[in-house]
């Protein structure tokens, strides 16, 4: 079975780019996805308080809570200068806990640091043991200043989330942590790179009780006098200025939705009325701009501005105010997944378990199935960020066979989503192989590349100068649903990035091949492009590829006409038990016309 997907362009740069999962915060130039990290149901409200300015440390917050918090979450943002400087930032909580946290830029590692493109960071620390009933206060400081240091560590802001209890409230939230990074082609190093939009998902929200439903969300790097767009489910948020753009970010906080707001200079919080277009499943668009005059850009300095250089989105939260009463429970499987899924091999299954709802009191049972014969039921705690993953042994029969995992949830007020399955096939170890097809100018044609067979690599004399990318879009299950990762990396990679424009570069599409000859599915991995010796992108195949299988994408490329040597890598870091690597490589030659 042949499986089709046209990535969306987006052009992207990054050093690391690893199998890393939703939570890993490892640096990405092209930014971090923003997906709930919290999520469930309170008798109660969210609170939220910050401070919103990029101002030089130490930066002090102080706010009052009316109760000590069944959660609390303390989020900072701080501007590096450039990816390549490193330091350190410290948050102090009611000085009862200073958490230091080394910001190591391009080499970051750290889950709780998002940092992407030129050193941009949103840190998310969990303070809930250390908040309280009353007055409270959140000191930052940075490593600016200090003999040595380079890193810039002015801090845009600092955000408190905190879920409260109140027996006359009911609250249904989501919140999303991340740092997306949206970019037109002059900021993103020496290549004309693109990044227009981005989106979060909120999945499942009871609309019984219904009162009102509200979306707050907080952008670093805004531009005022830049207009830029937040879609809810397809709705502009926001008020139309007279010249039919947005702009939320504007560097003024709280006036999104027509009044004076603060100044807070290159970030922005702002709240919205979301109630009358709330659905089950929720989906926000972020825009750095629009494309109003059709030329194929979108344009930030002249007559006619129509988007931003830049924009960070990295916190969103969906809050839904329903009728006072009791909290029920909602528990759901996500998702499940395996791990060394192969004939003779003992494998792993995975399973995603959520909280839409209360907390349950107590460990979950989770069972799990093959063929429909039960092989295994464990139990796992759910903390107060709403969601666990639980993993238990198999020993796959050969053949295909549908796993499933199941939820037991007594009073379960929505049975329909506490049971996944996903149908695999158990053989023989995959065998990843790659074949590229001829480079065409966009719009000319889409056929898949010829099926040869892809070469062991050969070695080549690297030239330097690049293309671009894209991001692949969450897609139904047995297609490619994947999530890009990409990057473009450029040899200058040791000192500041010099500014670039587009000319003479033309939009092409690079049909590559990616096929399992294996009798097992393939779990996830990577696919790594190169353009003339660079790494131009590395793309992660969330759902793996299935036996016997393959997947044709079309992989948007913005480059110079001519002669250009295309490499393409199928599991470069080697996660996969493969029966022959030397086909992972496909290395060839292209003029693109």
């Amino acid at each position: 079975m042949v499986q089709n997907v046209k990535l969306i362009l987006t052009l992207i740069f990054v050093l690391i780019t690893l199998l890393s999962p939703p939570a890993s915060a490892i640096y990405n130039w092209e930014g971090i996805p923003v997906e709930p990290r919290l999520l469930g149901e309170i008798q109660g409200e969210v609170l939220t308080f910050g401070t919103y300015g990029l101002e030089a440390p130490p930066i002090d917050l102080s706010f009052t809570l009316p109760e000590k918090p069944v959660f609390g979450r303390v989020y900072v943002g701080i501007w590096g200068g450039t990816q390549h400087y490193t330091g350190w930032a410290e948050i102090n909580v009611n000085n009862l806990q200073k958490a230091r946290f080394q910001l190591e830029g391009e080499r970051d590692r750290n889950r709780e640091v998002y940092v992407s493109s030129h050193g941009s960071y949103w840190l998310a620390y969990d303070a809930t043991k250390l908040l309280r009933s009353g007055e409270n206060l959140v000191s930052v400081t940075t490593s600016r200043g200090e003999p040595g240091n380079r890193l810039d560590g002015r801090v845009y802001g600092v955000v408190v989330v905190a879920g409260v209890k109140d027996p006359t409230k009911r609250t249904q939230y989501w919140i999303a942590e991340g740092n997306e990074n949206l970019h037109g082609e002059g900021w993103a190093g020496v290549n004309p790179t693109r990044k227009d939009s981005s989106t979060t998902v909120f999945e499942y929200a009871d609309l019984t009780d219904l009162i009102s439903a509200d979306f707050r969300v907080v952008m670093t790097a805004t531009n005022a006098g830049q207009p830029d767009y937040i879609l809810f489910n397809n709705h502009d948020l926001g008020v139309e200025l007279p010249d039919g753009t947005r702009n939320i970010g504007n560097e003024r906080s709280f006036s999104a939705t027509g009044g004076p707001g603060i100044p807070s200079r290159y970030i922005d919080k702002e709240q919205f009325c979301v109630t009358g277009f709330l659905q089950e499943t929720n989906i926000i668009t972020f825009e750095r701009g629009r494309d109003l005059d059709g030329d194929g850009q979108i344009k930030t300095s002249g007559s006619f501005v129509e988007g931003n250089d830049y924009l960070h989105p990295v916190l969103a939260i969906l809050t839904i105010e329903k009728k006072p009463g009791p909290v029920s429970l909602d528990l759901a499987v996500a998702g499940i997944r395996t791990q060394n899924a192969y004939a003779g091999e003992t494998a792993k299954v995975i399973a995603d378990i959520r909280s839409y709802g209360g907390l349950p009191g107590d460990p979950v049972m989770v069972r799990f199935s093959a063929g429909g014969a039960v092989f295994a039921e464990e139990h796992v705690h759910i903390g107060y960020d709403g969601m666990a993953d639980v993993s238990v042994p198999w020993i796959p029969p050969e053949g295909m066979v549908t796993i499933q995992a199941e939820v037991i949830a007594p009073g379960d007020k929505n049975p329909a989503n506490n049971v996944a399955e996903r149908t695999i096939t158990v053989g023989t170890p995959p065998d990843i192989a790659v074949s590229i097809g001829q480079p065409r100018r966009s719009g000319e044609g889409t056929a898949a590349p010829s099926p040869e067979e892809s070469p062991a690599a050969l070695p080549i004399v690297i030239i330097g100068i690049i293309s671009a990318f894209f991001l692949l879009r969450r897609m139904p299950p047995r297609t490619i649903s994947a999530v890009l990762a990409g990057m473009l990396i450029i040899g200058c990679i040791g000192g500041s990035i010099p500014l670039v424009t587009a000319e003479g570069f033309v939009a092409y599409d690079l049909p590559i091949r990616i096929t399992n000859n294996g009798g097992s599915d393939a779990p996830p991995f990577d696919v790594v492009v190169y353009l003339d010796g660079e790494r131009a992108a590395v793309l992660t195949l969330e759902d793996g590829v299935s036996a016997h299988s393959s997947l044709d994408i079309l992989v948007p490329i913005y480059t110079t006409p001519g002669r250009h040597v295309v490499r393409v890598v199928a599991d470069e870091q080697r996660t996969l038990k493969e029966r022959n690597v030397a086909d992972n490589t496909m290395e060839r030659a292209y003029v693109f016309p």
